[in-house]
């Protein structure tokens, strides 16, 4: 509970609203019988944020996108090159002996 008030204090979050919305499908066979089902969705949340709010969120999304390429070329990298995963290694073996 505790990210969600984090979430709506860092983002000025004013009204959320969670629903699931129910669909009610048939189907058709043959010999003239039908089936019908409930299908779930997903739940629903719908919220207001302030500008300033969305702003950051959009924000912050790009850095995550931007951060998560950044891991996923270097990870490349240290695929292509051995020498790059030996300093890796050592790297972090040095960090955890900081700590």
């Amino acid at each position: 509970m505790n990210d969600f008030n984090d979430f709506i204090n860092r983002f000025g979050v004013k009204n959320i609203h969670a629903s699931r919305d129910r669909d009610y499908r048939t189907f058709n066979y043959n010999y003239n019988q039908t089936a019908s089902y409930y299908a779930d969705r997903e739940e629903l949340v719908e919220m207001e944020l302030t500008r300033s709010g969305f702003e950051n969120l959009v924000t912050l999304y790009r850095e995550y996108d931007l951060l998560w390429q950044g891991q996923r070329h270097e990870a490349y990298m240290r695929r292509q090159h051995p020498a790059v995963a030996e300093a890796y290694s050592k790297y972090l073996m040095l960090m955890e002996l900081h700590r």
